[in-house]
């Protein structure tokens, strides 16, 4: 009998989860809950779900075993911390929380309840970063030295109703998007020791361009352009730009430099994009076939989940460890805090480096 999952929070996110279930036969997802009732039915109604309840009634269902947390990133250790208490496994949406010690408690409800729980982002299973993954392990670049990525675009009002929140305390680029990349980044590396950053807001107000507030314009609360400077504990050094505040760009969004040779990946935070190798003495550039069949979005989205829920079940660790969610969170704060204190920081989390997933 597979185990039961209930999703808190039915946004523009869900769909994704929700449209994997077709792919993964282990998700079996059996209600939803939202403060917007009307868009919890809607979702139900789309995706032949029986169950639209409060979140209150979802997590004193005992039929579930699993509740998947979408919600809002400010309170993604609340909800978190409600569904461990609760008596199931949590699995959520990053980030892991929006405060340190927020993250750590959630940590010691884990170890005390002995629950489990799981982190987003999942995109470090897929084709993509699972391929350069492998030709790194083995060896086609030699030692890895070096990466530089650069996270790219002009912010979230042109194709979100809601934008607002991206530009708040708790998001901003480097919250939004950095887990993408520095999911990749541990994966293929392990652990960051220490960095350094700087940051500035390009712009202080944003106007939304779509939906029934287009026009309205808003106050950005949160740094739009950061750039960060990683240390690994095996050595290796990366430069990340996370940024809202760029109309256009040829950077390449993520390389890593060997000792004989480069490994260039399309997008770190796609299932399907490219990843070619040049190695020192090429006169072009090759593309690897992928590692792994799991490259198309709406069905491998929830491949995170998917092990999540195998792991359970098979009483293995999971990939998308709450481990390795600490541990993205403190370099995605201590980013921020660096550049505002003007300092050099030393991380005091650590995660193992996530199982490649072949």
């Amino acid at each position: 009998m597979s185990l039961k999952i209930g999703v808190i929070g039915c946004g523009n996110i869900s769909p994704l989860y929700l449209e994997a279930s077709r792919h993964f036969d282990n998700l079996d997802f059996v209600a939803l809950a939202d403060l917007d009732m009307n868009l919890a039915k809607k979702r139900a109604e789309e995706f032949n779900i029986n169950k639209v309840l409060t979140v209150a009634e979802l997590l004193a269902l005992d039929e579930i075993d699993i509740v998947l947390n979408l919600t809002v990133p400010k309170v993604h250790a609340k909800i978190s911390k409600d569904i461990l208490l609760a008596g199931k496994h949590a699995y959520s949406e990053k980030p892991i929380s929006t405060d340190i010690n927020d993250s750590k408690e959630l940590l010691a409800i884990v170890n005390k309840t002995g629950k489990r729980l799981a982190v987003a982002p999942s995109t470090f299973l897929g084709a993509t970063v699972q391929t350069a993954r492998k030709a790194i392990d083995d060896g086609l670049i030699g030692k890895p030295l070096a990466a530089n990525c650069f996270m790219l675009h002009h912010g979230m009002e042109s194709w979100h109703p809601n934008p607002e929140f991206f530009y708040h305390p708790g998001a901003g680029p480097m919250l939004d998007m950095g887990p993408y990349y520095l999911a990749a980044l541990v994966t293929l590396f392990g652990p960051v020791s220490g960095l350094s950053a700087s940051a500035v807001t390009g712009f202080a107000q944003r106007q939304i361009e779509i939906g029934e507030n287009a026009g309205k314009s808003f106050k950005v609360a949160t740094p739009t352009h950061i750039n960060t400077n990683l240390e690994f504990e095996n050595g290796v050094l990366a430069f990340l730009n996370t940024s809202f505040d760029v109309w256009h760009s040829e950077l390449p969004k993520f390389e890593v430099y060997g000792s004989e040779g480069t490994i260039s990946l399309e997008a770190p935070n796609s299932f399907d994009a490219k990843v070619k190798i040049k190695k020192a003495n090429d006169k072009d550039w090759h593309e690897l076939e992928f590692a792994t069949k799991e490259r198309i979005l709406k069905q491998a989205w929830g491949i995170a989940l998917a092990d999540f829920v195998n792991a359970i079940e098979q009483n293995h660790e999971h990939r998308a460890s709450a481990e390795m969610g600490l541990h993205l969170y403190e370099i995605m704060q201590s980013s921020l805090d660096s550049a505002a204190k003007r300092k050099y920081i030393k991380l005091q989390s650590t995660c193992k480096k996530p199982e490649p997933l072949l």
